[in-house]
């Protein structure tokens, strides 16, 4: 698979996790696609930048977490 093409799926899976955990199945900003497609890029360059750095990946991976929590609604 061409690594758009995994972008693609890797987004379209967390929309269907978001759209699962209540968020609105929808186009626009506030939707699940686009809040699952900003983070699924922001992850993926994190860990790609923190990955040339010496001790990078310690503290990265929670903070990702972090961030995913926030976007997921209460439940």
């Amino acid at each position: 698979m061409r690594r758009a093409e995994e972008n693609t799926a890797r987004t379209a899976a967390m929309t269907r996790v978001l759209v699962a955990a209540g968020l609105p199945d929808e186009d626009g900003p506030t939707g699940a696609a686009a809040l699952a497609q900003a983070p699924c890029w922001m992850t993926e360059r994190n860990f790609y930048h923190v990955s040339t750095q010496p001790g990078g990946l310690d503290r990265m991976p929670e903070t990702m977490v972090e961030i995913w929590c926030r976007v997921l609604p209460e439940g």
